[in-house]
């Protein structure tokens, strides 16, 4: 509350930010990050920040930033903060598109469908291509 007004949380893609990490990942999932992240750069689209899960999904709930993708997540982690995104009006799976639950090793959260779907899509991409 800032002056006495109540504000809503709600996602917003102004801010054009996003985080990406790697998290714990190993192996050819690593990899897959590293590609992903540098397709993602390459598309000089988007501002990139590194902020930690605990801060990220807040953020994105508050349209702080447009976008959070893990390679590598746990629930624990991620659990509480997906609600508020969900509640927000944000849009949220695992790196292959599919639902997120609190069994899933990876996470993509982002303000919108649109961005939501270009970011799998460029998962998928990234996913394809040879080291």
């Amino acid at each position: 509350m800032k002056d006495g007004v109540r504000r809503q949380l709600t996602t917003s893609i102004e801010s054009q930010i996003i985080v990406v990490e790697d998290g714990k990942s190993k192996g050819a999932r690593r990899e897959h990050a590293a590609r992903f992240i540098a397709e993602a750069i390459r598309n000089d689209r988007w501002d990139f920040r590194s902020l930690g899960t605990t801060l990220a999904l807040p953020y994105l709930a508050a349209g702080r930033i447009s976008a959070y993708v893990v390679f590598w997540v746990s629930a624990i982690h991620a659990g509480p903060g997906s609600l508020l995104v969900t509640e927000a009006g944000g849009m949220i799976s695992d790196i292959d598109g599919q639902p997120w639950t609190i069994h899933s090793d990876s996470i993509v959260v982002s303000a919108n469908q649109d961005l939501h779907r270009e970011l799998v899509n460029l998962a998928h991409l990234t996913a394809r291509k040879s080291g």
